[in-house]
C-alpha cells in the first residue's frame, strides 16, 4: 500500500479530475488523501474523499479573495513540507497550476509527481 496526498487548487475543476484518479488508487490499495483549504472540503467531502485541512492549520481564514497570497506564503516558508513531511506521504500528487507548489515540493526531497488537469489541444485541419 502506497499513501498518497493529493494536493490540487480547491477550485471543482481542478478536484473533480482528481477523484477519479482518487478512487482508481484506492482500488488498487493505495490509502488516499486531499489535502487543502476550507472552501474545497465540501467538494471533496461530497464525493466521498477524505479531506486533510493542512491549509485551514496553516493559513486560517483563507477564503475566495486571498486564497492565493495565503497559499504562495505557507509553500515559501517552507510550511506546506513541514506538514506534509510530518504527515509522512510515500507520494504527494501536486497540480501544474501552481508552480509554487510544485518547487517547494522539489525542493524539500518529497517524493512527488505533478498533474496536470489540461486537456491537450488539438488542431482542426
Amino acid at each position: 500500500m502506497v499513501e498518497i496526498i493529493v494536493l490540487p487548487l480547491w477550485e471543482t475543476g481542478h478536484v473533480m479530475p482528481y477523484t477519479g484518479l482518487a478512487k482508481q488508487l484506492r482500488s488498487r490499495g493505495h490509502e488516499v488523501s486531499f489535502a487543502g483549504w476550507g472552501p474545497m472540503r465540501g467538494i471533496v467531502e461530497a464525493v466521498g474523499e477524505r479531506y486533510d485541512p493542512i491549509f485551514d492549520e496553516l493559513a486560517p481564514g483563507t477564503d475566495d479573495h486571498n486564497w492565493r497570497s495565503q497559499m504562495i506564503e505557507a509553500f515559501s516558508t517552507g510550511r506546506v513540507a513541514e506538514e506534509l513531511a510530518a504527515r509522512a506521504p510515500d507520494l504527494v500528487l501536486t497540480d501544474t497550476s501552481v508552480p509554487e507548489m510544485c518547487l517547494e515540493l522539489r525542493r524539500s526531497g518529497l517524493r512527488h509527481a505533478r498533474v496536470s488537469i489540461t486537456l491537450p489541444h488539438t488542431r482542426r485541419r
